[in-house]
């Protein structure tokens, strides 16, 4: 999926699921962030206020880079970007690893699966305890990036494998006729590399289309409706927010407008289309989403001087660090913790939510993977995991939620 719906459409369906503007805004971002985290170099903390206490004990941290831009897509080659960033965040499969389950495993994503669905549920149980946590609102956003994310990459995988990714016989269809993908696209995409649905193009993230192809290794035609797939999606995401929050807002009021949008092919403004559709949701704070907002927030001290006026002089400037360091420097205000805006440390918080995620998300093995440190890995091959619509309410007695994705042996 792209900013359609992980920005825009979660942001509606958390507002109309009951939070507030600005909660639903913290969602989306954090939703769309995945898309966009390109940060990778170790980052230092101190003078955290005290939402980030946990974090600034620590001092610094390594985040996790869960995306690429230009160059960069070179680097998904790489069997560890594969599995460290595609895997655990963007392709996750279907099932959990059972060392004693017949046959190889299948690393291929499915809709709505079982794994994703946890993610699902972990988001329902950290809105239950505390709506209003601006850490739990991005942990809820990063989780359903990656849900939203099994109904689009559905039959793809995050691993270089010909058997799930290479594919033939591409069409999709636009205004109500099938075409077919032109011979040059066809030849740039039959030169993809066999990884996710690079030799699918963007067809599969685009939700005003359907989509149809053959995978090379078999005979049988897939065909989806993209619309309706992403119309599901949201209603999955907008009835485990609300089993959250408590709002009362029924999916089907909201549905037409959503079908609406996902239809609408038009890629240029974007904010004021879906501020059009809906001026509730879109009124405050700031309709576009740009990509380095929170890390321009955190590292140009504005809001110190906004709010507190210059900081003193032993303090380092928050200013943003050269590239060609290797520790980037976060300086936060120094100024009392119960006077600093939320602004100051969200930035911080979204990229240690990313790590976090990045280690409880740990991979199944494949046979020529590495695996992180083992000492992060829990088994869910015992654990009975829910499936929709049997999500429990927050307040219900739920067991510890082990580690997402599990090692091998």
């Amino acid at each position: 999926m792209n900013i359609d719906f992980h920005y825009y459409c979660v942001r509606v369906l958390a507002f109309k699921a009951g939070l507030s503007a600005a909660e639903a805004e913290t969602i989306a971002y954090a939703s769309q962030y995945v898309d966009d985290a390109t940060e990778h170099k170790a980052i230092r903390v101190d003078g955290l206020p005290v939402e980030a206490q946990e974090l600034a004990s620590r001092g610094r941290f390594d985040p996790t880079c869960t995306a690429h831009r230009r160059l960069q897509y070179v680097t998904g080659l790489e069997k560890k970007v594969q599995a460290s960033v595609y895997i655990p965040f963007h392709f996750v499969p279907a099932h959990p690893f059972d060392a004693a389950a017949p046959g190889p495993y299948e690393y291929r994503v499915e809709a709505n699966g079982p794994l994703v669905q946890s993610l699902l549920q972990q988001a329902v149980d950290l809105l239950g305890a505390d709506p209003h946590s601006l850490r739990g609102l991005i942990k809820t956003g990063i989780a359903l990036h990656t849900y939203a994310d099994s109904w689009a990459h559905q039959r793809f995988s995050g691993r270089n494998s010909a058997r799930d990714n290479d594919i033939q016989d591409r069409e999709f269809f636009k205004r109500q006729v099938w075409h077919d993908v032109s011979l040059p696209e066809r030849a740039f995409l039959d030169m993809a590399p066999d990884i996710g649905h690079a030799e699918a193009g963007m067809y599969p993230d685009a939700a005003d289309l359907g989509f149809r192809y053959r995978p090379a290794q078999e005979t049988a035609t897939i065909e989806r409706n993209n619309t309706d797939q992403f119309l599901m999606a949201a209603s999955h995401i907008f009835h485990a927010l609300q089993l959250a929050v408590g709002g009362a807002v029924p999916f089907d009021a909201i549905q037409p407008a959503l079908r609406a949008r996902f239809l609408d092919a038009e890629r240029n403004h974007q904010e004021q289309l879906w501020a059009a559709a809906f001026p509730d949701v879109f009124a405050a704070p700031a309709v576009q989403y740009t990509r380095c907002r929170w890390r321009k927030d955190a590292l140009s001290g504005e809001h110190h001087l906004q709010t507190h006026g210059p900081p003193p002089s032993s303090s380092l400037p928050m200013a943003r660090p050269a590239k060609a360091s290797c520790l980037q420097r976060f300086s936060a205000c120094s100024a009392p913790t119960a006077s600093l805006p939320s602004g100051c440390v969200r930035w911080v918080l979204l990229l240690e939510a990313i790590s976090q995620s990045a280690s409880e998300r740990l991979q199944p093995r494949m046979r020529a993977l590495p695996l992180p440190s083992p000492a992060h890995c829990q088994s869910l091959s015992s654990i009975a995991l829910p499936r929709m619509p049997g999500l429990r309410m927050p307040h219900e007695t739920k067991p510890s939620v082990p580690s997402l994705l599990v090692h091998g042996r």
